[in-house]
């Protein structure tokens, strides 16, 4: 296709057809989200869930830049503390797939 296109004109298709898709995560953002999971292995998740809640309201960068999708993550941890360290499986379908649907 290259000989009958050229370079340039496929590539530009290309770019058109599958547009790059970014998340971009500015420093503050990821500070703030770096706070909230500290402040949910130290405290809590509810502390964890109002802090970022606060954030949110404060920050319409961080609820464009993955802080709802946090937000529900923190809501899927449970409650209390796990005192046996959970099976592979039980970690992918309780969090990870959660957490791959939300990006």
């Amino acid at each position: 296709m290259i000989d009958i296109f050229s370079s340039s004109l496929l590539d530009n298709i290309y770019q058109q057809a599958n547009p790059p898709q970014q998340i971009e995560l500015n420093t503050e953002c990821e500070l703030k989200l770096r706070k909230v999971i500290k402040k949910a292995i130290k405290e809590s998740r509810c502390s964890a869930i109002k802090l970022l809640l606060t954030e949110l309201t404060n920050d319409q960068i961080l609820n464009v830049n993955l802080g709802c999708m946090f937000l529900e993550c923190l809501k899927k941890l449970p409650t209390t503390k796990i005192k046996n360290e959970p099976s592979e499986t039980t970690l992918i379908t309780n969090y990870l797939d959660h957490i791959m649907r939300g990006m």
